[in-house]
């Protein structure tokens, strides 16, 4: 049985490809309007992160997305309340120790795959500096 908190990644996970299916879509359909050599490269060079972060800044007025991290670092809090903007991260590659069948005790062969897991980001609207004591900003 999964976890409440696996739920919530799984939904996250559709909800992401979804709109990868969609800005997919989109940059085939810019290929195929394309009228100069510059925009051909420009689309096919595009990737779909960049397109599903083009529309979180269209739709929330935001300029810059970070990590959680990222924003702490720099001395910034973020707003209670605020829900991440989920973007692909980094593809990770990832060995998995194989699991022991009922007819065979002896784990099977290590199987190796690839994913991209989801990136959780906050944008410049959602974050505050931290003033000096500890204090937020208002």
């Amino acid at each position: 049985m999964k976890s409440q908190s696996n739920k919530q990644i799984d939904l996250r996970r559709a909800a992401l490809i979804e709109l990868s299916v969609k800005a997919r879509a989109y940059r085939e359909e810019q290929l195929h309007k394309a009228e100069t050599e510059q925009q051909l490269l420009f689309w096919s060079s595009i990737r779909i992160n960049d397109i599903i972060a083009g529309w979180y800044r269209e739709t929330s007025g935001a300029t810059e997305f970070r990590t959680f991290a990222q924003w702490k670092a720099d001395g910034y809090n973020i707003k209670k309340g605020s829900k991440a903007f989920i973007l692909w991260s980094k593809k990770k590659s990832v060995t998995k120790p194989g699991e022991a069948t009922e007819k065979n005790t002896e784990p099977s062969e290590e199987t190796a795959y690839e994913f991209f897991p989801i990136a959780y980001l906050f944008s410049d609207l959602q974050v505050e500096k931290v003033q000096k004591g500890g204090n937020n900003a208002n």
